[in-house]
């Protein structure tokens, strides 16, 4: 048995940038005995210079979680694995951001020096690495923004909007990093001169400290969700939101249904159709919370009744296996306050809203 491998270590990195100074090599090696790229990016990588919601673009890319037609084709979503714009190639991370006809006049046109013909036979985590390894950090921020804007006008340009030439993307890029780099500056700096910042993060991505909402480990997900009844009008509300180890969100979900159950009923549907939401859109979740002990019981024991309630759990036990990892708790109800409130935002609209990469307008009423 090497050393070097979990349970089996007192190996320590060299050098790294991460905050834990007990770390060990072996923290940075998954239960299947693969290097967590998560951990060793957090340790080692470089501290780029981008906006919260391309770092969550650049986490997709990286861990093939883009909602690309080859991946929704290979998990039975999508009818077909094609290209939807160019019809021509299956749709890869890479061909959407490198060889479909927009992406390859885009980065003819860029400046940027390395060798796209890598991303032919790369998968997009080793190509981000290739590039990373191979550029300076300005030029490797710059790569990233095209990337993230071209991904942008092909979805544009899927949901029949105007969309921009190659030219044009180009240099919408190259002025959005300018202009954010040029605002975070003095921030930048005065950190590198007087140590950590203590200036709280924008608004539209912090999350305020107004819950006991507890912050998954780093590199992990948590996603919470809730249901909330109008009796009145027979509506249901679903509210979830999905946030990282800082408390970002990354997604969010508010979703109404006809109907007025048990509160476990609806506790069950709004954990069912999350956990779908989720699948569709390629999201992953370590951890998954829900104010409905009966719920987290009724998933950990084995049940033969047939009752509505059952009924659905079954669903949801099937639903888990997309998350292999995945841990099921309960919480109190003031313990995820954001899914609560847009559970109850659900009850006062016509249609279902989800939110990536954004901090969601019905939140803002209790920041």
């Amino acid at each position: 048995m090497d050393s070097w491998l979990p349970g089996y270590t007192d190996f320590t990195p060299y050098c790294f940038i991460g905050s834990d100074p007990s770390i060990q090599v072996a923290d940075l090696i998954d239960e299947h005995r693969n290097w967590d790229l998560v951990a060793i990016s957090t340790n080692f990588g470089q501290k780029l210079k981008i906006p919260s919601k391309l770092r969550i673009f650049v986490w997709k890319v990286f861990h093939n979680a883009l909602p690309v037609t080859a991946e929704l084709n290979r998990k039975h979503i999508s009818d077909t694995p094609f290209c939807p714009l160019c019809k021509a190639h299956r749709e890869t991370i890479n061909h959407a951001l490198f060889f479909c006809t927009r992406a390859k006049e885009v980065w003819h046109l860029s400046h940027l020096t390395f060798d796209l013909k890598m991303a032919v036979t790369s998968t997009p985590d080793e190509f981000l690495l290739y590039v990373s390894a191979n550029t300076s950090s300005f030029e490797f921020e710059s790569f990233l923004v095209c990337c993230w804007s071209i991904k942008f006008e092909r979805n544009a340009e899927y949901n029949e909007k105007l969309t921009k030439l190659p030219a044009a993307i180009l240099a919408f890029a190259t002025d959005y990093l300018a202009k954010y780099q040029a605002v975070h500056a003095p921030t930048m700096n005065s950190t590198s001169l007087a140590g950590p910042s203590t200036t709280p993060a924008p608004a539209s991505t912090m999350v305020p400290p107004v819950t006991p909402w507890t912050a998954p480990p780093v590199g992990k997900f948590k996603l919470n969700t809730d249901a909330v009844c109008n009796k009145a009008l027979g509506i249901i509300g679903i509210g979830a939101d999905l946030r990282d180890s800082s408390g970002f969100i990354i997604a969010a979900l508010s979703k109404s249904m006809k109907g007025c159950f048990k509160p476990e009923e609806m506790e069950t549907l709004a954990l069912a159709h999350t956990l779908k939401w989720s699948i569709n859109l390629c999201l992953s979740a370590e951890f998954i919370e829900t104010d409905s002990l009966m719920v987290v019981q009724g998933l950990k024991t084995a049940f033969t009744c047939n009752s509505t309630f059952h009924t659905i759990l079954k669903e949801v036990n099937y639903l888990v296996s997309f998350f292999p990892r995945a841990q099921i708790a309960h919480v109190k109800r003031f313990a995820k306050t954001y899914a609560h409130v847009l559970a109850k935002f659900a009850l006062t609209v016509d249609v279902d809203c989800s939110w990536l990469e954004e901090f969601p307008p019905p939140l803002m009423t209790i920041m």
